[in-house]
Formats: structure tokens, C-alpha cells, sequence
């Protein structure tokens, strides 16, 4: 391919000649010698550039958490004659960023050199993204000739939603399961509150005598605890297009994915077994578990789900029905944007014990991102929220979170409120 130094050249020498035609000078016509002796001598000495390159990168994908940072590594290989200039360019997508080094990349390769890359990556958004294809550049020792090759080498790179603090979030559901956790039970077992006074019976452990009953009435009494265990809990994100709004990291879904990442992470350190379902361009499910590995596949199918609009999203009561328990708690995370997210969780609140936690996004996210949208959509934004959460308030604990809040202070207020007694 020619390359724009070579136009450039024949276009001076063309122009030259023409001049001193048309001027009747000689001289003018004399000066385009030099630049015709070089493209010629260019074309006689050097060939055209051959690209067989290949690529290699240490790893595949990676996975990293917003505002952090992760070292890509790639090494080309020269397979062919030298190349007089090669430019390398590891295209990255919208949303990273370099955080050290540099993705372009020269060098002058003999058959059988090295090139070798290394370049930080971050991003401010939670999301997957792809980097490549690399685009690759040859072009001879005259920089007359040039040849572009792309190859189709990628790395998926998974930005986690940032998890500001490992800690549990309040939880009481209306039953919980039989294994150990952090929700109070009225059944008898070994938890920290007492339910009740009994008759001391003699293989019980000193440690649960009532001194003082027994030093007021002369008689030993035992205290009766209750039962810490966990509980099902399914949380849903709405990741629909019409959910959306703002530009990313402020966006309304990357807040809802931060959201989901929190309660997700609360729920599981606090011993609960957690599923989800992430509803975008289809419908996601994650069955429900426990332990590191589950916040790790929770996390993966927040940024890995695209946003669109399910066909799917009505039938979200009966996937409930098909996938979890009927005991599980629902925790559905959704901007309100979307009003075709309320018929379903309508019927949903009617049969499960449900909170919808919706960010508050607008003061911070479209004031200040967002200069171009016009009063009367950002009203109509607003009512249309308002609204959907109004409707939902008779069916579930609707928690509005205020972005400048951390998310685990306000599921604090909201869920400590809850005294409700819980089933056997």
C-alpha cells in the first residue's frame, strides 16, 4: 500500500515539472530530480513489506475491581525479513483507560525479533470489556511502502463492581433455612439472645444457669436462647435499556450494579444462600449458594450481562417460581425507570416477602454528567419514578438510596425497622 510520504514525493515532483513547463524554466523542472531518484531507488533497493507477526499474551482475561489496575503483557514475534517500521496499536474499548505504559507500541524487527508490550489497564465503570483486535502496521526502510494486518487476538477484561466493605447486612425474612447464620429465630438453639426462662435440667451447661432467678426464688432456672441460622434470598437486577440513564460511571445501571454487588456480598457474609437473576438483554440466573465462590459468580454476571429489553421481564414472577424456593426472600434492584418492571413485581410482592432498593440517582448524575437533557425530560424522568414507587409501596419495603450515602448505612436505617417475627 502507499504510503503518504510516497504521494507526497510524486506529487512535488509532478508539480515541479508542471511549474517549469508552464513557466518555461528549466531550473523549476530540474529541482523534481532529486525526489524521482529517491522514489526510484526506493522502489529498486527495497521490497514490500511483509507482515507474518504473531502475537502472544501471557494471559486471556483477567478480572479487576473499579478504580483498580491490571498489567497486560504481549510479546510479537517477527516470522519473516525484516521489517523497516512496525507499529503496533492494541485498540481498547470505551470505558478503560491507561493507567501506566502505553497500548501503541515501534519497533525495527529483524526475522526472528521481539517486541514486547506492557501496559497497565483501569476503568471507572463496572462492565466486560474486550481489548483487541491488534492492529499491525509494516512499512520499509524508505517509508514508501506500508501493509496493515489485524489480528484477531482479544483479552476479556472483567471490571467488578467495587465492594466497599465486607461486612453483613440486616436480614429478616419471614423464614429461614437450618443452617447456621445471622438471622435471630425463635427457635430454641445456641444463639445470643434469650427467648425464655426454664427449668434447669442437670446435663445443661453451667453456662446458661439463671443466677438470678436462682438466688430469688431459691430454685435453678436455665435461659433459653434463640437460633441464629441463614435464610434464602434471591436478589433481582433490572439492567433493562429503559432503566438506564446517564453516562457511565454515574449512570443509573452502574449504580444499580454497585447496589446489587453490595447486597449480594452482605447477604452471603452474613451465612444466607443467595441466587440471583439479572434481567437485560435476556434473562440471567445465578442458582443459589453460598461461600467466596458465589460473590465471585455474582459479581461475573452483574458485568457480564448486557442491558436491553428482555422479553422475558412479565415472566419474572413464575422464573422465581421455576428456579428458587418458595421460602426465598426478594430483593430486586432497580433504578424505577422502567414501568413495565411494576405489573411483575406487583405479583411478585403478592406471594414472597419483597424490598425493591432503587438509587437515587438524578441530583448527582444528570445535573452534573448530563448538561444537554432538557428540564422537562428530567421532570418526567423524575415523576415517572416517583410514581412507580408509590405504586410499589403496597406491595413491598421500598428503600430509596441517596448516592452520596454509602449503601450499607442505609440498608442499615431501612432494614434494622423491621421487627417482624419469623417462622418456625
Amino acid at each position: 500500500m502507499e504510503t503518504p510520504k510516497r504521494s507526497v514525493l510524486i506529487s512535488l515532483a509532478l508539480a515541479l515539472v508542471c511549474a517549469g513547463v508552464v513557466l518555461h524554466d528549466g531550473s523549476l523542472a530540474a529541482l523534481s530530480v532529486p525526489f524521482v531518484v529517491y522514489v526510484v531507488l526506493a522502489l529498486l533497493v527495497t521490497s514490500k513489506p511483509r507482515l507474518v507477526v504473531t502475537a502472544t499474551r501471557e494471559t486471556r482475561a483477567g478480572k479487576v475491581f473499579e478504580g483498580g489496575a491490571i498489567e497486560l503483557a504481549t510479546t510479537f514475534t517477527n516470522e519473516e525479513r525484516e521489517i523497516g517500521l512496525l507499529k503496533v496499536e492494541d485498540r481498547l474499548p470505551p470505558g478503560l483507560k491507561l493507567a501506566s505504559g502505553n497500548n501503541v507500541g515501534f519497533a525495527i524487527l529483524s526475522k526472528g525479533g521481539c517486541l514486547e508490550m506492557r501496559y497497565g489497564l483501569t476503568s471507572d465503570a463496572p462492565g466486560s470489556y474486550i481489548v483487541g483486535p491488534i492492529v499491525l502496521s509494516a512499512t520499509d526502510s524508505f517509508g514508501l511502502s506500508s501493509k496493515v494486518s489485524v489480528l484477531d487476538d482479544t483479552f476479556q477484561l472483567d471490571v467488578l463492581p467495587r465492594i466497599e466493605q465486607r461486612r453483613s447486612i440486616p436480614f429478616r425474612p419471614r423464614k429461614t433455612g437450618n443452617w447456621p447464620g445471622q438471622v435471630v429465630s425463635p427457635r430454641a438453639g445456641s444463639g445470643q439472645d434469650c427467648s425464655a426462662v426454664r427449668q434447669y435440667l442437670p446435663t445443661a451447661p453451667a453456662r446458661i444457669v439463671n443466677w438470678k432467678s436462682w438466688a430469688r426464688l431459691d430454685r435453678m432456672y436455665s435461659n433459653q436462647f434463640m437460633s441464629e441460622l441463614g435464610a434464602d434470598a434471591v436478589v433481582v437486577v433490572d439492567k433493562s435499556s429503559a432503566s438506564d440513564f446517564g453516562v457511565p460511571p454515574e449512570s443509573a445501571l452502574t449504580y444499580v450494579e454497585r447496589c446489587a454487588a453490595a447486597v449480594s456480598s452482605g447477604l452471603l457474609f452474613a451465612g444466607n444462600r443467595v441466587g440471583m437473576v439479572v434481567v437485560g438483554d435476556r434473562v440471567y440466573r445465578i442458582n443459589p449458594g453460598t461461600g467466596r465462590r458465589q460473590i465471585e459468580r455474582i459479581l461475573l454476571a452483574i458485568v457480564r450481562s448486557d442491558r436491553g429489553e428482555a422479553e422475558g421481564l412479565g415472566l419474572l414472577p413464575e422464573y422465581l417460581s421455576l428456579w428458587f424456593p418458595r421460602a426465598s426472600s426478594v430483593m430486586t434492584v432497580s433504578s424505577l425507570a422502567n414501568e413495565r418492571i411494576v405489573s411483575p413485581l406487583v405479583r411478585i410482592g403478592a406471594r414472597r416477602d419483597l424490598q425493591v432498593i432503587s438509587p437515587s440517582f438524578f441530583g448527582k448524575t444528570i445535573q452534573d454528567r448530563e448538561k444537554d437533557v432538557g428540564e422537562l425530560a428530567l421532570m418526567l424522568v423524575k415523576l415517572q419514578r416517583r410514581t412507580t414507587a408509590e405504586r410499589l409501596r403496597k406491595y413491598a419495603d421500598v428503600i430509596e438510596w441517596d448516592v452520596g450515602v454509602p449503601i450499607e448505612t442505609v440498608l442499615d436505617r431501612a432494614l434494622l425497622g423491621r421487627n417482624r417475627v419469623l417462622a418456625r
